[in-house]
């Protein structure tokens, strides 16, 4: 079983230890285990924590409990298994008590003896292991005897260690698992039996004791263990260095290496004699460095590094002259590794070795040893003409330390063409701005390959305090300069941030004359900033420049719904076929439902080229976003297939197949519809005072109202060049139809002109997702568009500035489910989720449907692409005729928490219901906002497996409602988790601790709905469930679970929901004050 480690400091377990939101510190242990059960595995760190030390306040109590719980393999429940191992991997952290971790192990040793099953005993087996504890030991030892749980016991035993260890793997029957722990315990009290066993043991044993022996036995064994395989014998040999037998392992040693034949056996035995005897063995190293096994080679060198002298140096350099070039740089390798500054003369005397390996590795060696003398020397080569050496000395000043660039520097003018080609390379390469008048100096240099090399080098070693020396340049620069001195400028803007570099870039580009403006812009497109893409956006668009502004998008760190409108301006003015398929090509990278709406009608062009494109923006977009739907889209998708059949290109059968798996899967008439045509006001209509107005007028008048309010619109909102604009003056434009919960794509643009640029969209015909120019900061505009701007309670202001300038095009992406509202601008979330209020009436929560309307402010305005996607959702719960007539009151109707506080978080609407979805560490309760004394209280469930909650009655709000109101449990006691410990007062329905719960058979199959009833009249409370009274008592003859209960003295309190951390839904709730 994987183990789930979870890495935890002790304060933080240490407070999630004490009780949290409605958990209580006295729960029984069968309580605090089935909540963990069914919590586990954890979903984060705190909340494994808090569940580990849940369980551990248990005691022995507790891991027994859970270990009355398994069964028979692959039967045990996995939060079982996941428990009882978390347990132990979270007690065996450095910062937990010894007497903790005591219990513990105790725990599982009496958990061993009391599961009966083998592969339970070996999952105690090893959580013993995995503990250490040597107490543990007298528990283990009996099934090393047992034929199936001796493994699992000899390897628990044996990590375990100690003399007593020893003492039962040496009582114990042989087998490989027992003979391999007692070489790993490397214990002499073994070597006996380990020897009898290597010589006369049966076949299948005899390598195994070998091997063990190796580990743990004296020089007694060594005639044993010269019959052994050589790889034991030597390991043996050398684990006795420590021993006294220098001479003996020495001799053995040399006899082995005398008639070994492999590779590896030659290594090992030339180490071993190297170990024992070294430098007294300088003939054999000397031998060693001829041998043409070139591993052979270099282990006669890492042995002989530990114990490196003049005595071994002076005869190994000596031999140097007289080896081939290989094992040459082995040794040269070998003196580098030394960092010896004596040694540098015979290493650097191999820098103009014949043999460019040899030249590398001498090269390498030197910057090992470092030293100011080893730059200079490398320097030095910068005077020669041989680019190969000139290479070898370049790349191995890289990694030298010190002063590199001033050694560099101090050569430059005694080095040839190349060398000072290289020596720029090398300052700029690090960075070395102290030598940038150097660069400077020979940017005009008469031999081209150092004038290039100086130009390239300005990026490395131009100074922030001559950006205008840098600015100079480029303005002056010819043509073919241009590019490197670009570099040069950008890295003298070193240190500044993006937004800081494209001001500087700005303020010089406005400074330059006309003719070299240019040079400028493919430096600000690199800052990625939206003042560089604003101010070159122009440009290039008045050049027709379509590639420099296609790079400047792309260079842009801009979500694809924002490139997607700098990209549709480029599309209006692109006349040529490749420019227009260009830019649909990149549109179809933005990944936006837009761009298919852009893609589309691009498709009619009688350009193959562009219907291509076009084609393929269309497919690419629809199918990498399986959200994109729509009728639209669908055709569009269905036109694209002969465009792509007729172009015939290799995977044009594989797209054409996808499309049309596309169209058979999605609902041809679901999906994103337009609100508006493109064309006339069709479904539109003007605006009649508000909801709450309209609702009190007569439908005569309404009528006639609005008659007025459509002909004093269609005269405002006009249609034009496929937009719909508002003039500037008259009221709201709404949808005719009413809309619940949706999704809606709509692009804006406020004109500059008018005496304030303002706008907004009502969703259900309420104000609104707020629409308005940013430089408005006398009205609070600059904390930008998309906010709920008649939020009070609920926040109210954009999450960030997304807005384009005034007089550029906008795109919203609006959801709204229930009261909540999500609102992106510009592919930016500026609304996260939050509730929208009833501006009309703030007492009610949001109107479950009504208009969108486009907000009239006295400002020109203009709209596109108003897309929306209807999104299922349940009627909203009404009462019974019966019981609207017998006085009860909707708390919950599917669409709103209205009438609830609290934890809002993880209590969330949902398709109709409340949906717990425990977050962090999964608690947190949610009350009523108002109070309640005697009442029936009616709501249906729907549970998960093992699922806990409870309804708090007469609860002040906070605290643990069980004891400071009344708990009335919610739980699947059915649920194997909770079996058999669970208490009388703790089943589904029970008044917690106070009245039990008769009937535990009226909760239906967990998935299923159940309907709960829940009556309280002073001291008499009454559960039914499904119909079935299943719990029924008088609170005043007081709590049975011998806690205090002093919320059973309440009179009225909120009712509540509290979170124990498990996933379920709620529905239909409603209550009757009696």
């Amino acid at each position: 079983m994987k183990r789930i480690i979870f890495t935890c400091i002790t304060g933080l377990a240490l407070l999630l230890s004490l009780s949290l939101n409605g958990q209580d510190a006295g729960r029984t242990a069968a309580t605090k285990i089935g909540d963990a059960l069914n919590q586990l595995p954890a979903q984060n760190e705190a909340l494994f924590a808090r569940l580990m030390e849940d369980l551990l306040s248990t005691g022995e109590e507790g891991i027994l409990l859970l270990a009355d719980k398994m069964k028979p393999a692959g039967e045990t429940p996995p939060s079982v298994e996941y428990a009882l191992d978390g347990i132990v991997q979270y007690v065996t952290r450095p910062d937990t008590k010894e007497e903790i971790r005591e219990m513990v192990a105790r725990a599982c040793a009496a958990a061993l003896e009391r599961v009966p099953e083998t592969y339970n005993k070996a999952f105690f087996i090893r959580e013993l292991q995995f503990l250490g504890r040597s107490s543990s030991l007298e528990t283990l030892a009996p099934y090393v005897f047992s034929a199936e749980l001796s493994v699992p016991a000899i390897e628990a035993i044996t990590a375990i260690g100690g003399t007593d260890a020893v003492t039962i793997l040496l009582s114990a029957p042989q087998s490989e698992q027992s003979i391999s722990g007692l070489g790993r315990l490397g214990s002499a009290l073994a070597e006996k039996t380990l020897a009898q066993t290597a010589q006369y043991g049966s076949p299948n044993l005899r390598s195994v004791a070998y091997n063990a022996l190796a580990q743990c036995g004296t020089m007694a064994s060594m005639q044993v263990m010269q019959e052994g395989p050589v790889e034991d014998y030597l390991t043996f040999l050398r684990n006795n260095i420590e021993n006294g037998a220098d001479k003996q392992i020495a001799k053995a040693a040399r006899k082995i290496l005398k008639n070994a034949n492999d590779s590896q056996t030659r290594c090992d035995a030339l180490g071993l004699l190297l170990c024992i005897r070294g430098e007294l063995e300088i003939k054999t190293i000397l031998a060693a460095l001829d041998d043409p096994d070139r591993a052979y080679r270099r282990r006669a060198l890492e042995e002989t590094s530990r114990f490196v002298s003049p005595l071994v140096n002076t005869p190994i350099i000596k031999k140097m002259e007289k080896l081939n070039n290989e094992a040459l740089a082995d040794v040269l390798f070998w003196l580098g590794e030394q960092r010896d500054p004596a040694l540098l003369p015979y290493i650097w005397a191999c820098l103009d070795h014949p043999d460019t390996e040899v030249a590398r590795v001498c090269a390498g060696a030197m910057v090992l040893t470092g030293g100011e003398e080893v730059n200079q020397r490398l320097a030095s080569q910068m005077t020669g003409a041989d680019p190969v050496r000139i290479t070898i000395a370049g790349q191995a000043l890289l990694s030298c330390k010190g002063d590199v660039a001033g050694t560099l520097a101090s050569v430059f003018s005694k080095a040839s063409p190349q060398g000072k080609a290289m020596i720029l390379q090398l300052l700029a390469a690090r960075k070395a701005r102290a030598h940038e008048a150097l660069v400077l100096d020979h940017i005009q240099d008469s031999d081209t390959t150092v004038r290039n090399a100086a130009l390239l080098a300005l990026s490395g070693t131009a100074r922030p305090e001559n950006r205008a020396l840098y600015f100079n340049l480029l303005e002056n620069a010819p043509a073919e300069d241009i590019p490197a001195i670009q570099s040069a400028v950008m890295a003298s803007l070193y240190g500044l941030g993006p937004e800081e570099q494209c001001t500087v870039l700005t303020t010089q580009l406005q400074k330059s004359a006309p003719s070299v403006q240019q040079r400028y812009y493919g430096l600000l497109a690199q800052t990625g900033t939206y003042p560089a893409v604003e101010l070159l956006a122009g440009i290039y668009l008045g050049m027709e420049d379509f590639t420099s502004y296609m790079a400047l998008i792309n260079q842009w760190n801009a979500p694809g719904e924002q490139k997607l409108l700098y990209l549709r301006k480029a599309l209006d003015l692109a006349k040529d076929p490749k420019s227009t398929a260009a830019l649909l090509r990149e549109i179809s990278a933005t990944n936006t439902f837009q761009g298919i709406l852009v893609s589309g009608p691009y498709m009619e062009s009688p350009h193959n080229e562009v219907a291509l494109a076009a084609a393929l923006s269309v497919y690419q977009l629809a199918s990498r976003n399986k959200h994109f739907y729509g009728p639209g889209v669908s055709a569009f998708m269905e036109q694209a297939i002969p465009i792509l059949e007729k172009a015939g290109y290799p995977d044009s059968v594989y797209d054409i197949q996808n499309i049309r798996k596309y169209l058979n899967e999605v609902n041809p008439n679901d999906g994103f519809t337009p609100l508006f045509n493109g064309k006339d006001l069709e479904g539109w209509k003007g605006l009649v005072g508000n909801p709450v107005s309209r609702s009190q007028m007569k439908p005569r008048d309404l009528e006639k109202a609005q008659k007025e309010a459509d002909k004093l619109a269609f005269s405002q909102w006009i249609v034009e060049d496929g937009k719909l604009v508002f003039l500037g003056k008259g009221d709201n434009l709404c949808t005719k139809k009413d809309f619940g919960d949706f999704e809606l794509y709509v692009d804006w643009l406020l004109y500059p002109e008018g005496p304030e640029a303002d706008a907004g969209i009502y969703l259900r015909g309420t104000p609104q997702v707020q629409i308005w120019d940013t430089s408005r900061v006398n009205v609070g505009a600059q904390v930008g568009s998309g906010g709920l701007y008649n939020n009070q309670k609920n926040k109210s202001v954009p999450l960030v500035v997304a807005d384009n300038r005034l007089g550029e095009w906008n795109s919203f992406f609006i959801r709204m489910t229930g009261e909540r509202v999500t609102v992106y601008l510009n592919g930016q979330l500026v609304v996260d989720n939050v509730i929208m209020e009833n501006y009309w009436d703030r007492s009610l929560p949001i109107f479950p449907s009504g208009a969108i309307e486009l907000q009239a402010h006295g400002s020109k305005v203009a709209y596109r692409d108003l897309y929306v996607r209807e999104l299922e959702r349940p009627e909203p719960f009404r009462l019974s005729a019966q019981e609207e007539a017998e006085g009860f009151e909707v708390l919950f109707d599917g669409t709103t928490l209205h009438k609830w506080t609290g934890n809002t978080t993880d209590y969330i609407t949902e398709n109709g219901t409340i949906a717990v979805h425990p977050t962090d560490q999964g608690f947190g309760d949610l009350y009523t906002v108002k109070e309640y004394g005697d009442f029936i209280f009616r709501f249906e469930f729907k549970l998960t497996p093992g699922a806990n909650n409870g309804v708090g009655i007469r609860t002040p709000g906070e605290g643990d409602a069980a004891y400071v109101g009344m708990e009335i449990q919610i739980l699947d006691h059915f649920n194997e988790i909770y079996q058999p410990w669970l208490l009388d007062y703790q089943h589904h329905g029970s008044v917690y601790g106070v009245i039990p719960a008769r009937n535990r058979n009226a909760l239906k199959p967990v998935g299923e709905w159940n309907q709960e009833e829940i009556y309280a009249k002073g001291n008499y409370i009454r559960v039914t469930v499904n119909g079935v009274v299943v719990t029924e008592g008088d609170i005043s003859t007081g709590p049975i679970d011998k806690r205090e209960h002093p919320g059973l003295k309440n009179k009225s309190g909120k009712i509540g929901f509290l979170g124990h951390g498990s996933e379920l839904w709620l529905r239909n709730i409603r209550i009757k004050e009696l």
